[in-house]
């Protein structure tokens, strides 16, 4: 799927993992910017996100953020957050960062790293996009995959990170139709920035 048809699509399914693909749970959005943030956020921001438990530096154009959040559990976790940057207002720039608290499997089971993966392919197929570089992520008390894939017939690409940090999964994103999108400083910065709170 090329990134030029994106925004309705992109937008269906924030909603639809929001909603754990369906279910019946209610979900709240909310714009997250205020007037000091939208005045402090045209260089850059770095922001801590206390309800989902961390802190990123969001990029420029990234002074409105779309926030939404489920108001109880999810088919995959007792809560979900997923925060959206637009920066073209198009959808076709972008970054988002997917939180689900207490993640669990199929029938309850624990959150583990296949887990991880296969939440990571989900959105490359949805993306239509197919893996140039990819490495394992692993600390004390995290771990996870990297992954930058793109479209063999253009410039669309799509640079994703997932991590599993005790029973949560932190799946962070970044799309562009621009070449430069794995060299840009700001979409590193944004990776690099990522902290989850300390419990």
């Amino acid at each position: 799927m090329s990134l030029r048809v994106l925004p309705s699509v992109l937008v269906g399914l924030l909603l639809v993992v929001a909603c754990g693909g369906g279910d019946d749970t209610a979900v709240t959005e909310r714009d997250t910017s205020t007037a000091a943030d939208t005045a402090a956020a045209a260089p850059g921001l770095v922001r801590h996100h206390s309800e989902a438990g961390f802190q990123v530096y969001w990029p420029s154009g990234c002074d409105r953020l779309k926030e939404q959040a489920s108001g109880h559990a999810t088919r995959r976790a007792a809560r979900e957050f997923i925060f959206t940057c637009d920066q073209d207002g198009k959808l076709l720039k972008g970054l988002s960062i997917r939180v689900l608290h207490r993640a669990h499997g199929r029938n309850d089971t624990p959150p583990d790293s296949p887990l991880v993966v296969s939440m990571i392919e989900a959105q490359l197929r949805r993306f239509g996009v197919q893996t140039v570089r990819q490495r394992p992520l692993q600390s004390a008390d995290s771990e996870g995959m990297d992954v930058q894939a793109a479209d063999p017939n253009g410039d669309d690409k799509l640079w994703i990170r997932g991590l599993l940090i005790g029973q949560d999964i932190y799946l962070l994103m970044a799309w562009s139709g621009e070449s430069d999108l794995f060299e840009d400083p700001e979409t590193v910065n944004f990776f690099a920035s990522f902290r989850v709170d300390q419990p």
